[in-house]
């Protein structure tokens, strides 16, 4: 039987969220502590009293901040959970106050700018297994957006993914 919403510490204290924002990614962290959030656009919708549509874009702005990570699609529904960018050390004072409409995302950081390439079957770095042992260290979320960059190309979702990749990608291919 539902109780309510349990805000954490860590996601209340971000000045860099909204309030429809923290609730998400608290009902996100509440679904996932009992197996896996697969709770709808609709459901969040309902939760905050606004438009699936809505919900819609709030998600995919949380993914592309890293604070949210979609771990499968079955064809009919979606697996959330939540991503390491809640984890970095950022002194939640001392951020921007936001316009509550307007969001500018710029990501002009050196660790965005040399990300490497995604690994090819004919490069020197041929498997997995050369940063199993590195990548063992991190979350479950963490490990899988990191392999996902890696391995398929697909671009991160913030600086603190895009730092990872380049200190792994450095070690393994020996420039670090």
């Amino acid at each position: 039987m539902r109780q309510g919403i349990w805000i954490p510490a860590r996601i209340e204290s971000r000045k860099d969220l909204s309030i429809s924002e923290k609730v998400i990614l608290s009902e996100i962290e509440s679904f996932t502590s009992n197996g896996k959030c697969f709770a709808s656009n609709e459901h969040f919708a309902n939760l905050l009293g606004i438009r699936p549509d809505t919900v819609s874009r709030m998600i995919s702005r949380l993914k592309k901040r890293g604070f949210v990570i979609q771990t499968g699609f079955d064809g009919r529904r979606r697996y959330l959970c939540l991503g390491s960018a809640l984890d970095e050390s950022t002194n939640h004072t001392e951020l921007p106050t936001r316009e509550p409409h307007r969001r500018v995302e710029t990501f002009s950081q050196p660790a965005l700018d040399n990300l490497p390439p995604p690994i090819q079957k004919n490069s020197l770095i041929v498997t997995k297994e050369q940063y199993k042992g590195m990548l063992n260290k991190f979350p479950e979320a963490t490990r899988k957006a990191v392999e996902r960059i890696l391995f398929e190309g697909e671009t991160p979702s913030s600086k603190h993914l895009a730092r990872i990749v380049n200190s792994l990608t450095s070690v393994v291919v020996g420039d670090g």
